[in-house]
């Protein structure tokens, strides 16, 4: 056939994968007529010059994404670490769903108690898959990060979003991308419409036979730190119950999706054993796999022991100090203090490894391990030996209560919430610096031994923001329990922001920024 396909005229920013053409024999109708007849949908989606990015990327938050730019200092499980759980959970996300009569369990929960490794495991399963094109899709939940990182409205959108966009799944693009088409209003929809709009239906239009060669691993971490969908007609309702509305809905939406038997992926799920989460797990136990926790199942004291270890080698390599520092108790007793808890170790590794001089590394081991009087003991506070430890490093600047108010002013707290947005979560680290500061310098002063707890861009770098490494330094500082003296009201912390403002509002050196 040598038709002249006029339709294709003038479009561009788009690509046919894989094109069958179907002749049929009907009194006046042409060959190009039929044509045109079958790939109409198609050909109206393509001129339109919407692409993958335009249509779903605008509503998806692509920070989630395992490997996105925002997640690079994300933790990762260090090499020859969590191997065992590492490898169960990947074997899980492999097994081929269609082999199992009745049909398989597609949905799995791995919990365990704040800095169990939650996050790093799920990173380095979700990297190890990827490498070895097995990864469907992403999403990592952050209460420190962008909106769109701590609310369910962009979840569907995202996975949707990796789904399209994957090499191996191009016989599904078109599917989700007509969805949006047929129903632009889509994203304003919930859950479970989405989810069967914009996945399951767009799904049981693939022949199976495709649809057995596709990436089945799908992995969500953090979904304790998914907040409530922020209210605009200011109903007064409780975030802190919405928040486990919007917990449990997610579960009920993707649980629902996991027993359509022609959605041939495995779904990965992590998070705190929140009160909503752990009582949906266990009212619909019948239909997800085991549970793995952490705490529990798996010893991670021995990864510990190798964490620490490795990370002495490189401190007595940056900082010239001898084969035989630290003293064999002194390591002992730092893998000890950490309890299983791999943020424990990470946080104290990293403020010795942060230190200048091989002096001030020796002080600062000393310093980690010293005891502290006025934090309660693990008895009445299970998170007493963190605590501890966040104490003790917050309380090496010169002025601890200061930059107790810097760090909630660079985190989101104007709200009287510190995990709402806020103005200053809009801007560079650069911009919030010259905001915070009174004299150049002041910042470094206040808050330069903090590198353990935060990502500090460096001087000359004024296009990055600064990024908290975990959500329970903030957990610490709000609870005056645990935080003691280090503890500000939000409404000092409101009030000290407005100061510092209406002084940049009576000066002329803050016009340029």
């Amino acid at each position: 056939m040598a038709a002249n396909l006029t339709f294709f005229q003038n479009t561009s920013d788009f690509s046919i994968e894989s094109f069958t053409s179907t002749s049929i024999n009907v009194v006046g109708m042409t060959p190009e007529d039929s044509l045109r007849g079958k790939v109409t949908s198609v050909l109206q989606l393509a001129a339109s010059q919407q692409s993958i990015s335009s249509v779903l990327g605008d509503q998806s938050a692509i920070g989630s994404i395992h490997n996105s730019e925002e997640r690079s200092t994300a933790p990762r499980c260090m090499e020859e670490t969590r191997v065992a759980v590492q490898n169960e959970l990947y074997s899980w996300l492999l097994e081929d769903t269609e082999k199992f009569a009745p049909p398989a369990v597609k949905m799995k929960w791995v919990t365990g108690p704040a800095g169990t490794g939650k996050t790093a495991i799920l990173g380095s399963v979700a990297g190890r898959c990827h490498e070895e094109d097995r990864l469907a899709a992403s999403f990592f939940f952050s209460s420190l990060s962008t909106v769109r990182r701590r609310i369910k409205t962009h979840l569907i959108p995202t996975i949707a979003y990796q789904f399209a966009s994957n090499a191996r799944m191009t016989s599904l693009r078109p599917f989700i991308l007509c969805a949006i088409q047929t129903n632009p209003s889509i994203f304003k929809l919930d859950l479970d419409t989405q989810v069967s709009q914009l996945i399951l239906k767009p799904l049981e239009k693939v022949p199976i036979f495709k649809r057995s060669s596709w990436p089945k691993a799908i992995i969500i971490d953090g979904l304790d730190e998914c907040e409530a969908v922020p209210t605009r007609d200011g109903d007064g309702s409780n975030p802190a119950l919405r928040q486990k509305v919007d917990q449990t809905d997610i579960l009920r939406a993707l649980l629902k999706a996991s027993k359509t038997p022609h959605f041939p992926f495995r779904i990965l799920i992590a998070s705190r054993p929140e009160q909503a989460i752990r009582k949906f797990v266990e009212d619909n136990e019948s239909s997800l796999e085991e549970t793995l926790q952490l705490d529990e199942e798996y010893n991670a004291m021995e990864d510990i022991k190798l964490f620490v270890k490795s990370k002495f080698k490189e401190i007595r390599r940056d900082a010239g100090l001898p084969p035989e520092w630290p003293l064999q108790i002194d390591e002992e007793a730092l893998v000890r203090n950490a309890s299983g808890q791999f943020i424990y170790a990470g946080v104290a590794m990293g403020f010795i490894q942060h230190s200048r001089t091989h002096d001030n590394a020796q002080n600062r081991l000393a310093l980690v391990l010293s005891p502290v009087n006025n934090i309660s003991n693990e008895s009445e506070n299970p998170f007493a030996l963190i605590d501890a430890l966040y104490f003790k490093i917050l309380k090496q600047s010169p002025d601890a209560n200061r930059s107790v108010q810097w760090l909630w002013q660079i985190q989101n707290d104007l709200d009287g919430d510190h995990s709402r947005r806020s103005p200053m979560k809009r801007h560079r680290a650069k911009f919030i610096t010259d905001f915070l500061q009174y004299n150049d310098g002041e910042f470094e002063e206040l808050l330069g031994s903090f590198r353990s707890l935060m990502k500090v861009p460096e001087l000359h770098d004024h296009q990055s923001s600064f990024i908290f490494y975990h959500k329970s330094l903030f957990e610490f500082l709000c609870d005056p329990l645990r935080c003691k003296d280090l503890y500000i009201d939000y409404r000092v912390r409101r009030n000290w922001y407005m100061q510092r403002y209406l002084e940049h509002c009576a000066s002329t050196s803050f016009i340029s920024l």
